[in-house]
């Protein structure tokens, strides 16, 4: 698709800075903190897809692809994958980094509540890292469980609004709730930001994800944290990281409770279509 077609609040996004697609292309590399996390991440979608015993090629989607990394690593499984972004600049990165079975992946454009393809047209769907980001996550879950067949799977991620290391930050729990109140308020009142800043990122209860899944007639099988939050207080790290990652991750490992679901920073999620 030529960039003089990209809508100018894709060009303005900082989705669409370079040095944010830089960041998102490199951090699966980095060996601090952050790689870490986005490594544990992936680790867990792919264990996921190999439990599948997918046949080899088998078409997967994955929706807001990035820098393409994940659907590189799906191709390299034998199967056949798609990447979608809405943002031109991370398709031009990702389409850079394939250097193999160009033939088995397919990067395109697109919005993740309006895809381009037919009904039962993938045996699993993954969307990572993308919810905390779009105004209606439950429409692009319906979307993504129109697009799997009979008993495929839909993998995704989300923010924790109930992290347990998160709700310990007692002043920026207070500030979140002040800003989500002015939000909320704001757009009773058709008073909606029109700019080209971009908005904070969304946070979701596990119970609500699962809602949104459950109306979408796709079952949770399973949901597990991932290390994102450290202690902090108003938003600024307490302790060494030597110190802070130990403990957050101690703290992980209790973190899904009957009822409540999974109280980690960060949630990925597997959750099957009826057959």
């Amino acid at each position: 698709m030529p960039a003089g077609s990209i809508d100018k609040r894709l060009q303005n996004s900082r989705f669409s800075q370079q040095n944010i697609v830089d960041y998102w292309n490199d951090v699966y590399d980095r060996q601090d903190f952050e790689g870490q996390v986005f490594r544990r991440r992936m680790q867990i979608i792919l264990g996921w897809i190999d439990e599948l015993h997918l046949s080899p090629g088998s078409q997967i989607l994955d929706a807001g692809t990035g820098a393409g990394r994940l659907a590189a690593e799906l191709v390299r499984r034998g199967y056949r994958a798609l990447g979608m972004d809405y943002y031109y600049p991370m398709l031009v990165k990702a389409s850079g980094n394939v250097h193999e079975d160009a033939g088995r992946l397919l990067f395109l454009q697109g919005n993740v509540d309006a895809l381009p393809f037919g009904t039962c047209s993938f045996d699993a769907t993954i969307m990572l890292g993308v919810i905390p980001h779009i105004p209606s996550p439950a429409a692009a879950i319906r979307e993504l469980s129109r697009l799997l067949r009979p008993g495929g799977t839909l993998l995704l991620s989300f923010d924790n609004r109930f992290g347990l290391v998160k709700r310990l930050d007692v002043p920026m729990v207070f500030k979140r709730r002040v800003q989500r109140l002015a939000r909320a308020r704001a757009e009773s009142r058709g008073q909606a930001d029109n700019t080209d800043a971009p908005a904070a990122p969304r946070t979701y209860s596990f119970p609500a994800v699962r809602a949104m899944l459950d109306s979408a007639d796709l079952a949770v099988l399973d949901c597990r944290p991932v290390t994102e939050d450290l202690l902090s207080v108003s938003g600024r790290e307490i302790l060494p990281r030597a110190i802070s990652v130990p403990f957050t991750r101690f703290f992980d490992r209790f973190s899904n409770l009957p009822m409540v679901g999974c109280l980690g920073g960060m949630c990925v999620v597997r959750a099957r279509k009826a057959p």
